[in-house]
C-alpha cells in the first residue's frame, strides 16, 4: 500500500482549537488567565484547571465551560452546555477572544507579577512609620 497520500487527509480531521486573547482596547495578543471546566463522564468527575492563554483547548465536546478570570481582565463565560456552536466560530475567526483589561491594571506582559498595578503600589507606597499628630488649641478672643 502506497500511504503517502493519505498523508495530507489528517487536515481534514483536524479541529482549530487555539484560543488567542486579544485587548479589544489596543487589538494587540495578550495573556489571560482561562478556567476550562470538563464536563463529568464515567471516568471522572467535572473537573476544573486553570491555563494561561494564548492557549490549545482540548477536544471540545470534554469541555463544559470556558471563563475568562483573575483580577486583570473582566470576567467572561462560555457556556458550551448549551451548544458549542459560539466557540467553533471564534475558533474558526483564527481563535480571536476579545478581553477588556480592567481600570488601573496592567497586561501580563507589562507586569508579569502583579506588582504594577494602582492597587499594588498604593500598598508598596505606604510609609511603615507609625503617624503621631499633635492637637494645638487655641483659644479665640
Amino acid at each position: 500500500y502506497h500511504l503517502q497520500a493519505l498523508r495530507h487527509l489528517y487536515v481534514l480531521a483536524a479541529e482549530p482549537r487555539l484560543l488567542v486573547p486579544v485587548d479589544v482596547d489596543t487589538n494587540t495578543p495578550c495573556y489571560a488567565l482561562l478556567e476550562v471546566t470538563y464536563k463529568g463522564t464515567q471516568w471522572y468527575e467535572q473537573t476544573k484547571e486553570e491555563l494561561m492563554a494564548p492557549t490549545l483547548l482540548p477536544e471540545l465536546h470534554l469541555l463544559k465551560q470556558i471563563k475568562v478570570k483573575g483580577p486583570r481582565y473582566w470576567e467572561l463565560l462560555i457556556d458550551l452546555s448549551k451548544g458549542t456552536q459560539h466557540l467553533k466560530s471564534i475558533l474558526s475567526k483564527d481563535g480571536v477572544l476579545y478581553v477588556k483589561l480592567r481600570a488601573g491594571q496592567l497586561s501580563y506582559k507589562e507586569d508579569p507579577m502583579g506588582w504594577q498595578s494602582l492597587l499594588a503600589q498604593t500598598v508598596a507606597n505606604r510609609n511603615s512609620e507609625a503617624r503621631a499628630f499633635k492637637v494645638v488649641l487655641t483659644a479665640k478672643n
